[in-house]
């Protein structure tokens, strides 16, 4: 007798998809209005059953979880593969871009816990990104110096984009460089 394999549909996988996208998309939609993020307002937003957006997301934590995700990688274009201060740069621009385009998201995942999970997740890849550009920027620093120089670039980045009028993303590396070329520690 023959066994049983497992049935699987690529069309049924792409439905899938399909749909949690949608629901992730009804997400946003209601935290752009405002509304409160419950699994009966996200159903009305996807056109879907309240059923199916517990199929996807078994608990209101997985539901969050999909919404901040979509908005780091949809919004903030976060890449902490940056290495130097021209990448770093654009990788800012780019995230002020998005910030700006979902101000209303942005503020709502600065202040749930859940966007506070998500950044401390980011933590160890942000602050590494940091170093980087700042070993790339002024070589040869001693760890500890070039940790604190991460420290305040990290610092007035998050600043900027939290809403900070200070958005000129060159700065902090060339305030770094002068100072370390005239013997001072930044």
């Amino acid at each position: 007798m023959k066994a049983r394999g497992t049935y699987h549909s690529p069309l049924r996988a792409s439905q899938a998809a399909a749909t949690r996208e949608r629901i992730v998309a009804a997400c946003v939609a209601v935290m752009r209005r405002g509304a409160d993020l419950t699994y009966a307002s996200v159903a009305a937003e996807a056109g879907v059953q309240e059923r199916t957006v517990y199929r996807h997301f078994p608990k209101k934590e997985d539901l969050e979880a999909a919404l901040w995700d979509w908005i780091v990688r949809r919004l903030t274009h976060t890449d902490f593969g940056v290495r130097d201060e021209e990448q770093l740069v654009a990788a800012m621009r780019e995230s002020f871009a998005g910030f700006d385009a979902g101000a209303s998201l942005i503020q709502a995942m600065l202040h749930s816990p859940q966007g506070l999970d998500v950044r401390r997740s980011q933590q160890p890849a942000r602050r590494a990104m940091f170093e980087a550009c700042v070993d790339s920027a002024v070589p040869g620093l001693p760890p500890q110096v070039r940790d604190r120089a991460a420290a305040v670039l990290q610092v007035l980045y998050s600043a900027s984009s939290a809403g900070c009028a200070c958005r000129t993303a060159a700065r902090p590396l060339t305030i770094t460089r002068h100072h370390t070329a005239s013997g001072g520690e930044p």
